[in-house]
């Protein structure tokens, strides 16, 4: 038998509340991203590392880079800070809004345009970056709008970056898509593989 144990509350209690991600860095933290703000599993107990804000709080996607910095897509923008500023005993709490990326143009939109929900990194370093239905690309310190798809209900739902110039993405609706030399491409997943005939109806997954 396993044993479970829920986690509701950091050892402040504060509220996790709803998970969006967690992912753990090369020092076996465990970072977790929630509807309330940023937390991380460290010395068997979960912390709560953001502060409060009068913004909303969610962190949909990170990513513990090992230069030792970690990015964040973020109700309000992708944001970046480094583990030297961080306190794990949760003491002196991250302002995400001041961690912003400096590029990051969209802050005082409606929280519509300015949330970002996925962020990878490809291993040239090129930063990929995913609203609902826009896609950026940072490198060079550069950031710019590659993509947006052309019906709100596609949302992007996965990001695999390859290098400066190609990205793949998952959408709702136009499902496996490449990104490559700034041209948009889709794939029916019909043609890549023929599922048996009494096969029920499924999601699919880039992998």
């Amino acid at each position: 038998g396993y044993f479970f144990h829920n986690y509701a509350y950091s050892n402040d209690k504060e509220l996790i509340g709803y998970v969006n991600v967690i992912k753990a860095d090369s020092a076996n933290r465990l970072w977790i991203g929630s509807g309330t703000g940023l937390f991380c599993f460290v010395n068997n107990e979960i912390v709560k590392l953001s502060a409060a804000s009068a913004l909303p709080q969610g962190v949909n996607d990170i990513l513990p880079d090992k230069d030792g910095a970690v990015w964040l897509a973020t109700e309000n923008g992708p944001a970046k800070f480094y583990l030297k500023d961080v306190d794990f005993t949760g003491k002196k709490k991250i302002t995400i809004a001041n961690c912003l990326l400096k590029q990051w143009q969209l802050q005082n939109e409606v929280i519509d345009k300015r949330r970002t929900v996925l962020i990878n990194k490809a291993p040239d370093g090129t930063v990929y970056i995913a609203g609902q239905n826009t896609l950026y690309r940072l490198r060079d310190e550069k950031l710019e709008q590659i993509h947006a798809t052309a019906n709100s209900r596609d949302k992007i739902s996965s990001l695999f970056p390859v290098n400066k110039s190609t990205v793949y993405f998952d959408a709702a609706s136009t499902e496996i898509n490449k990104i490559e030399n700034g041209i948009a491409s889709s794939y029916n997943p019909e043609k890549l593989f023929k599922p048996d005939s009494n096969a029920l109806a499924g999601a699919w997954y880039v992998g």
